[in-house]
């Protein structure tokens, strides 16, 4: 635990690796959600009624042995840079950098659909799952555009004004038919994510520090006041229904409910001391689990359900509601899945599909086209550590695709529409990248000449190799 944070630290100080990196982003998944609940329980044997490990001592050799491997194997990995630099140079935006009327715009865009598939989409049979993972993308997108519009110019009221109201209902509406905290969470690091890349990265430690750490006090105390309001059942309800009922007691009530021990840990012990000899591997489970996400349960009851809801019936838990699933944790998932299968696979395919995350960060990272689709829902992959594994790789992946493709094709009906989508000092050697009259167009292509057009739009100076991600 120690050890992760260090080299976090020391990356950060040495510029090997961003400090807000997907990388990072998942480290801390791993420290919140197995190693410091793990430590806690096996100092203190506290365990959960009815999934205690009945070794706890073996089960903890046992996930330190496998935590060891998997994050040997990840970081070798995500060094070497397997097949990822390759696909992380063939990504480019179409579009360079917008000026900040037109990320308000593109705010202002994101909000409402964000909102229609918030109240409409979600609420309908059939496509409501898909309408929730699609709104979380437009919102994050939403708030995204505004904090990298409002940033680099705190003060003026004409970007102030539009962009906190963008960034206030964005998170509103996250909370909105919500009992999991993912959603708040994926919009509340939308913004810290599009604060550091679109203006705070390049402004010192204590810059970053301090401005962060504003931002996310807005989103910490409405993620308490969501998990002091919520119920025990269940149920789900609206951002006006839970609004209504806070008052300063909840909130402090939700701040603590957030500061307990995570589950995870005692679930992901449990995991790895009744596999194989108490329930059999259930092979590669998370991969098939993911895999199977697009297809409704109505077309397909019999798909693979969710291991965190399995466990409540193999262990004969009882009392809970309907549904109620645990956490867990990736590593409970690997012994689960067959660790002598599950564990080098999921290392390799969580490194290489971080390292690309981060390769095309630093290849573009001036670019908010590029870089607010990636953080739309970070809520999402630093939930991965805890787990239903499968689950939040697929509505990570779900809503970087929907951010992604949401942003170019916005993009486009702006230009179809006159709008100025970017500088007119840049909007000519834009033009002439993309191709003149006659000739195809061609990707825009960052490097030193392009970039200086750029500085102006970014808020900071960057001191890299753009056509490499070095510095």
């Amino acid at each position: 635990m120690l050890g992760l944070a260090l080299r976090v630290l020391v990356d950060h100080l040495t510029h090997k690796v961003d400090l807000l990196s997907t990388r990072n982003v998942f480290y801390l998944g791993l420290i919140n959600f197995q190693f410091f609940p793990i430590s806690v329980s096996l100092g203190t044997d506290l365990y959960m009624k009815k999934l205690a490990p009945a070794d706890p001592a073996h089960a903890g050799l046992l996930f330190l042995v496998m935590s060891w491997v998997f994050l040997l194997i990840f970081t070798v990995v995500y060094r070497l840079g397997w097949f990822a630099d390759g696909l992380a140079r063939l990504v480019r935006s179409r579009f360079p950098a917008p000026t900040p009327n037109a990320l308000l715009i593109l705010a202002f865009v994101f909000l409402i659909f964000g909102t229609f598939n918030r109240l409409v989409v979600m609420t309908t049979p059939l496509i409501n799952t898909l309408g929730g993972i699609f709104s979380i993308g437009f919102l994050g997108c939403a708030a995204g555009c505004a904090m990298w519009a409002w940033l680099p110019r705190l003060w003026n009221p004409v970007y102030a004004l539009p962009a906190s109201f963008i960034t206030l209902v964005s998170m509103l509406l996250s909370m909105h038919l919500s009992f999991g905290r993912r959603d708040l969470l994926s919009v509340v690091m939308a913004c810290v994510w599009a604060a550091y890349w679109g203006y705070l990265r390049e402004r010192g430690n204590f810059a970053i520090f301090s401005r962060l750490g504003a931002i996310a006090a807005v989103g910490i105390t409405l993620l308490a006041i969501l998990s002091a309001t919520r119920g025990e059942a269940g149920e789900l309800r609206g951002v006006d229904q839970i609004m209504s009922a806070v008052d300063a007691s909840q909130v402090r009530s939700g701040l603590q409910r957030m500061a307990t021990i995570q589950d995870s840990g005692p679930v992901t012990l449990y995991l790895i001391d009744s596999r194989p000899d108490v329930i059999p591997y259930d092979t590669l489970h998370s991969l098939k689990y993911f895999l199977t996400q697009p297809v409704p349960r109505v077309i397909w009851p019999e798909k693979p359900n969710a291991l965190g809801q399995d466990i409540v019936t193999q262990a004969g838990v009882k009392g809970l509601a309907r549904g109620f699933s645990y956490g867990p944790g990736i590593m409970g998932h690997i012994a689960n899945d067959n660790p002598y299968l599950a564990l080098p696979l999921y290392a390799i395919l969580f490194a290489v599909g971080i390292r690309f995350l981060d390769r095309i960060c630093s290849l573009n990272m001036i670019n908010p086209f590029v870089m607010i689709p990636v953080g739309a829902g970070l809520g999402e992959l630093l939930a991965i550590p805890r787990g239903e594994v499968g689950l939040f790789v697929f509505r990570f992946l779900f809503m970087f695709l929907t951010a992604w493709f949401g942003m170019w094709a916005v993009a486009k009906l702006m230009i179809a529409s006159g709008i100025q989508l970017v500088a007119p000092d840049v909007e000519g050697q834009w033009e002439a990248e993309e191709g003149g009259e006659g000739e195809e167009g061609v990707e825009h292509e960052p490097g030193p000449a392009s970039e200086e057009g750029f500085r102006s739009l970014s808020g900071y100076q960057v001191d890299y190799d753009s056509t490499e991600g070095r510095w």
